[in-house]
């Protein structure tokens, strides 16, 4: 997995204008899913395919990719989880086709805990939220708003799946933006992201987003 994201970090260094790095034959004998230095360059990593058994994947996000990976995976775990769903990212503006899917999850009966700060450091996605926030909230999703300032993102599906890195529940961050992250499918790891966003959770009541104003749609 380290080896996947240097690779993709070289690939977007060169995309950038960066020059490429040359780059080591594989050793002959090496360990399955170890990242093995290159003596001549010791910088440089040579690349060992991850073994088949291997419980974590990197996955890249971007414009350079041929399909929206993250965005497409998020929807559809939506759309295959049974039991539960949880959620933490600092910035929740989710495209329409995310959104729907959360929703219809909601309604299915599937247990949906949502953790956003109530202040964010960017007040535009903070002003555009709440429809989605009400939307969600009335088919069932619980938010739940943390009084200070949390830059976590991460995603757990029942206990199958759990997606967390630089990726935001955003369209901006999901469609446009480069970005990357580890999906976990072990239940070791799973077990302990649901774990750690469930201690974020307050210990009061849902929260219920404010009523769509006259004079503002928000």
């Amino acid at each position: 997995m380290a080896t996947a994201a240097a690779y993709q970090f070289e690939a977007d260094w060169v995309a950038a204008g960066g020059r490429p790095v040359a780059r080591a034959a594989v050793p002959a004998a090496v360990t399955p899913g170890v990242v093995t230095p290159d003596v001549a360059t010791p910088r440089v990593a040579a690349f060992v395919p991850q073994p088949a058994g291997s419980r974590a994947q990197f996955v890249p996000s971007g414009p350079d990719q041929a399909e929206d990976t993250v965005h497409a995976l998020l929807i559809d775990a939506c759309f295959h989880v049974r039991e539960r769903l949880l959620a933490v990212t600092p910035y929740f503006v989710p495209d329409v086709s995310l959104e729907t899917a959360m929703r219809l999850a909601a309604r299915r009966g599937v247990k949906i805990d949502l953790v956003l700060p109530v202040v964010s450091n960017h007040r535009l996605a903070d002003f555009v939220r709440n429809r989605a926030l009400r939307t969600l909230s009335a088919a069932g999703v619980r938010i739940h708003l943390l009084p200070h300032m949390n830059h976590a993102k991460a995603v757990v599906f029942d206990d199958s799946l759990a997606i967390s890195g630089s990726v935001n529940l955003d369209s901006r961050s999901l469609l446009l933006n480069y970005e990357s992250a580890v999906v976990f499918y072990g239940a070791r790891e799973i077990d302990w992201l649901a774990n750690w966003i469930e201690a974020l959770i307050p210990k009061r009541s849902p929260s219920i987003p404010r009523p769509q104003s006259i004079a503002r749609h928000r």
